[in-house]
């Protein structure tokens, strides 16, 4: 299963674009600097950590949309436990990040695995903004896979 950039990464390269117009007769820097700012404020509010999620037969890709962000894969069989974190929408899961008032700190999911790597188990935390549905029905596919390779 491979998901989706989320719909909040489209909205915020449209808002920026759409600003463009707006600025007919202003100085050159300016609207650098008015883009610079309102694709930072876009970018952490709605971007941050925007991937896509692949998961194969025995890996986990995630594949990050920024290039800062170090793209991860990991191997299934390898897994022990798969956790969830919920961002700011989730307000009322038992698996939010901080609990309320977090927005827009939290934006994003976190997908923690416990791996075995090495004879140690080791605690991989995963930031994941994706698409909603898309990244629950990863994980709901990833414990069962680990469900089967556990039997």
């Amino acid at each position: 299963m491979k998901t989706r950039l989320p719909l909040s990464v489209y909205l915020s390269l449209a808002i920026t674009a759409a600003l463009l117009p707006t600025y007919f007769g202003i100085p050159l820097v300016r609207i650098i600097v008015y883009e610079t700012l309102t694709f930072g404020l876009l970018y952490i509010i709605f971007g941050r950590f925007a991937c896509r999620l692949t998961l194969t037969d025995d890996t986990l890709y995630v594949k990050y949309l920024f290039p800062w962000n170090k793209d991860i894969r990991a191997r299934v069989i390898d897994v022990r436990d798969v956790e969830v974190k919920k961002g700011f929408y989730d307000l009322f899961s038992e698996n939010t990040i901080a609990g309320l008032f977090v927005f827009p700190r939290f934006c994003y999911d976190q997908l923690i695995l416990n791996i075995y790597d090495d004879r140690k188990l080791k605690t991989t935390i995963i930031n994941i903004n994706t698409r909603f549905s898309q990244f629950d029905q990863i994980v709901k596919l990833l414990k069962k896979r680990l469900e089967r390779i556990a039997n």
